[in-house]
């Protein structure tokens, strides 16, 4: 017979409401389709990280599970807008950024209760993307001098976002990945993050970990990486490191060796 793949994009299986991916669902179709005629040799698991469910799920059959991480090194790649900072009333290392919606996993409302709760929020957190900022004030979320909304930023403003935040602060409940760590990380901004999801092993060691709805932790984190000069040279160094594990030619040699390793 002819050798099969399936292959499934990344996704957290975390139960988050309306939201949740039908996890039970995806592995009984796996399972059938490892019980039918068709069945794959392996299946290969673009973004997830190897503790994830899917990823450990045994209905899939013993060994066939193979993690192919993403890459992060695109960011380098995308020219920073230069006018960036001065359209949006920014400096240089002044400001925390924040990236993501308000869906569920994002988890914005406790960064921004935390950001709120410094006892000196000289530094903004800037939030960047969730499309329409008027979703936010439908959820009691308006800017003010602590907290900033930006809505959707291009590929060149991000690119400015992370050369010249203080900080990235990532609260995610759920991640099957976690790009925004791993690109903020490639363009040598420190990371405050998650300890939910794929972002810890994305990390590492090279992140500031916070529990995702610990507020006071959120607030301490912000606070500590701001007063702290050293700690945010130390990260910076850890993240370049770390970063250079998850590059596109790293993740597409591991696609090949993928391929290769299956029956002829």
């Amino acid at each position: 017979g002819v050798a099969t793949t399936m292959t499934v994009l990344g996704a957290s299986f975390t139960a988050l409401g309306s939201l949740v991916i039908d996890y039970q669902s995806l592995m009984s179709l796996i399972g059938g389709i490892s019980d039918s005629r068709a069945n794959p040799q392996g299946i290969l698991i673009l973004r997830e990280y190897p503790e994830s469910a899917l990823s450990r799920d045994e209905r899939r059959g013993p060994g066939k599970a193979r993690v192919v991480p993403n890459g992060g090194d695109h960011i380098l790649r995308v020219p920073p807008d230069p006018g960036t900072l001065r359209h949006r009333g920014l400096r240089p290392q002044g400001y925390i950024l924040a990236i993501g919606s308000l869906a569920p996993h994002k988890n914005l409302a406790t960064l921004i209760a935390a950001a709120r709760a410094r006892t000196r929020p000289s530094l903004p957190l800037v939030i960047a993307g969730g499309g329409d900022l008027s979703v936010f004030r439908d959820h009691g979320i308006t800017p003010a001098p602590d907290v900033r909304l930006l809505g959707r930023v291009s590929d060149g403003e991000l690119r400015a976002l992370y050369d010249n935040a203080l900080a990235l602060a990532f609260p995610s409940r759920a991640e099957g990945f976690g790009l925004p760590p791993l690109e903020a990380m490639f363009c040598g901004c420190p990371v405050i993050a998650t300890t939910a999801g794929a972002v810890p092993w994305i990390c590492g060691d090279a992140a500031l970990p916070v529990a995702p709805d610990n507020v006071c932790g959120w607030r301490a984190a912000m606070e500590r990486v701001a007063g702290d000069p050293a700690l945010r040279a130390r990260m910076r160094a850890q993240g370049y490191a770390r970063a250079a594990r998850f590059t596109w030619a790293a993740a597409a040699d591991r696609l090949a060796g993928c391929l290769e390793g299956l029956p002829d």
